[in-house]
């Protein structure tokens, strides 16, 4: 559960009485849909396996979904929101498990087998785990928004396994895909109706709060068809930012957008305020308490003085972060008034261009195809963007919350 070791999903292991492992007999399909046209729905239906149970709550369309083979399909006459919708489906399933898909979710066509579903169910013959989330990629394509979304889409959590929780690598998986164990869903009541955006990772976390154990499985990948616009790009960017402050009030200090050493925070802010020499020393003296702490090593000047700087720069490089995206408000009052700030996001702008770690985690498989990379000052500018969407949302959360604290940095 600290997240250092991953669970292989390996269908030669045997089952017995205590790990007996689920099938797809054991799962319901809940599709939460708000659609104008059901082309996509009806193709995502068709790709799931012939006899699994599936319940589609068509969440007040404009025009009504009908029946669809195969399906079963009930009617909320007026849109109630994602969480609505799918506690609503939960009153008809009768299976252990459910699995929820947004109506706009791509299946592979081995998603019809048994086997592309196999790693999810793997994991859920642990009675510990409450929900496993595969991976959610965006759809490739050639337009400069497409080629963002493959390497900036926010559902897409990466190629590598987590254990989910709040300050895990994966702090959250989305609601886009998602299989939950029914009787710990109801236990929670399902998702909080309060929240339009933000609903999946209030669950995720009152789930491990609850002592439940959430895995990420990126063997299982889905994909998610991107937005159609820039304008659709930003305003959802902008919606998620708003369920930082909700958030932050039912979980108390796990949406602060930045979380740094008190010593770092020190160094930093002695920096910008034009004392390099005190900010230096500072820094010296963190290496020098680590290097006590470090004392039955024989190298242990060496291990501090590299333990020790690259905390450092890595509190400056989240702090920039943080200071182009949740505090751009500030950053750009700073830049009007002093030229050491401007600087200060010239240079970590240029360093995005330079370094691909500084414009996102790369989330995609090292078989995409240079067409399908965003070339990186196109890719700088497009996250500037992005990262102000986001900021903006949260800022308006805190406001309509009345309360300021996922604005605030959390200090250790």
């Amino acid at each position: 559960h600290a997240g250092a070791i991953h669970p292989i999903p390996d269908d030669t292991c045997p089952n017995d009485s205590r790990t007996s492992r689920p099938t797809l007999d054991d799962v319901t399909v809940v599709i939460p849909a708000h659609v104008d046209s059901t082309t996509n729905l009806r193709n995502l239906v068709a790709r799931l396996p012939c006899h699994i149970s599936i319940i589609i709550i068509d969440d007040g369309s404009s025009t009504p979904i009908g029946e669809l083979p195969g399906t079963y399909v009930l009617r909320n006459e007026i849109a109630l929101g994602p969480a609505p919708a799918r506690n609503c489906a939960l009153g008809g399933v009768t299976t252990d498990f459910v699995l929820f898909l947004d109506s706009d979710i791509v299946l592979p066509d081995a998603a019809t087998s048994h086997e592309f579903w196999s790693p999810l169910l793997f994991h859920m013959a642990d009675p510990s785990v409450a929900l496993v989330a595969p991976r959610v990629r965006s759809i490739p394509g050639d337009s400069i928004l497409t080629r963002y979304e493959v390497s900036g889409s926010p559902l897409d959590m990466g190629t590598v396994p987590a254990d989910v929780h709040i300050g895990s690598r994966v702090a959250y998986v989305p609601s886009a895909a998602l299989l939950v164990r029914t009787g710990v869903i109801d236990a929670l009541g399902g998702f909080d109706e309060a929240l339009r955006y933000g609903e999946d990772v209030d669950l995720v976390w009152r789930a491990t709060a609850a002592g439940h154990v959430c895995r990420y499985e990126p063997m299982v990948e889905v994909f998610h068809q991107p937005r159609t616009s820039w304008r659709a790009l930003f305003e959802q960017r902008f919606r998620y930012g708003t369920a930082a402050a909700p958030l932050e009030t039912r979980h108390p200090g796990s949406t602060r957008p930045l979380r740094i050493n008190s010593w770092s925070a020190a160094v930093l802010m002695i920096t910008a305020l034009g004392h390099p020499v005190v900010a230096a020393g500072i820094a010296g003296s963190t290496i020098v308490r680590l290097a006590q702490r470090l004392s039955s090593m024989p190298d242990r000047w060496r291990v501090a003085v590299h333990l020790a700087g690259r905390g450092h720069l890595f509190a400056a490089r989240m702090t920039m972060e943080t200071a182009v995206r949740t505090w751009w408000p500030i950053t750009i009052v700073g830049m009007a008034l002093s030229r050491r700030v401007r600087a200060s996001v010239g240079i970590f702008l240029i360093a995005r261009a330079l370094d691909p770690s500084l414009r996102g985690k790369r989330r995609s498989s090292a078989s995409r195809t240079d067409t399908q990379q965003l070339d990186p000052m196109s890719t700088v500018w497009v996250k500037v963007a992005d990262d102000i969407s986001y900021g903006t949302g949260v800022w308006y959360g805190a406001l309509r919350e009345r309360s300021a604290k996922s604005l605030l940095p959390r200090f250790d």
